[in-house]
């Protein structure tokens, strides 16, 4: 069924059909939010895929699924080139080691480990992080960035987290020797 049309009508995409976010709806489901399930095609390619799990909170494991199918075809321009690893001296990375915090009270720790940091948000496991610049880290086995806004020999004064195309800002709350491993 059509939803209402008054003087204006929105066109709707193939890729909205596809990812029921179209505001069409079938009885007994109302469709996903639009920022939900959206597929990917490379049309000239003749490659794509609709991924549909049964959940509307199932984001992380369209992901996944997702990036394997780009992986296992090789899909153009959908992972990031590959990342260089540059080195960074031990004094500049312990002026990025410390304690952030976002707005709304999450708590990022950043702890140096020899050439590397190790990040952990809230109470999620330990990510280890390497530079690609001196004030840009990443994890090498997902897509996640960190970058930092630091002015000379001063400590970092915030971070922000690059993950799938969200970011996340904290400042920082303190610097301690503790957050310190050789």
């Amino acid at each position: 069924m059509m939803p209402p049309c008054d003087e204006w009508q929105a066109v709707i995409t193939l890729r909205q059909l596809l990812s029921h976010s179209a505001g069409l709806t079938v009885h007994g489901f109302p469709g996903y939010h639009h920022v939900e399930v959206i597929p990917t095609f490379y049309k000239h390619q003749g490659m794509g895929a609709a991924i549909m799990v049964n959940s509307n909170d199932g984001q992380a494991l369209l992901d996944e699924i997702e990036r394997a199918i780009a992986r296992e075809y090789e899909w153009p321009d959908f992972f990031s080139p590959d990342k260089q690893r540059i080195e960074v001296d031990a004094a500049s990375l312990d002026l990025l080691a410390g304690e952030y915090e976002t707005e709304a009270g999450l708590r990022i720790v950043m702890t140096r480990d020899g050439k590397d940091l190790l990040l952990r948000v809230g109470r999620q496991p330990t990510v280890r992080l390497a530079p690609s610049e001196p004030s840009r880290f990443f994890a090498s086995n997902f897509d996640l960035e960190v970058v930092f806004k630091a002015s000379g020999e001063q400590p970092a004064e915030s971070l922000t987290l690059l993950q799938n195309q969200s970011t996340v800002a904290a400042r920082r709350t303190t610097t301690e020797d503790r957050l310190r491993r050789d």
